[in-house]
């Protein structure tokens, strides 16, 4: 019989940040890349409302999810609750 390991699932966090200069799909396509090549991140990009929905292991900064976001060319700040 073998020995199955497991490893721990990380926490995750959901980060809401509003994000400016995005002014067509290719933008926001171009976001939604940007965040999802960090490693374990997804990201669902709106255009309309000017926002990105960050699903992201709570080992992940918003510090470091802001900054891939200017440096995709882009600002980004958390969304007020």
């Amino acid at each position: 019989m073998t020995e199955a390991t497991t490893r721990p699932r990380q926490n995750r966090v959901t980060t809401t940040l509003v994000i400016s200069g995005m002014n067509c799909d290719s933008c926001a396509q171009h976001v939604q890349g940007a965040l999802a090549a960090l490693p374990e991140v997804t990201a669902r990009v709106d255009l309309a409302a000017s926002t990105a929905e960050v699903h992201h292991p709570s080992t992940v900064s918003l510090d470091t999810v802001v900054a891939v976001v200017r440096d995709a060319g882009y600002t980004a700040e958390p969304a007020r609750r």
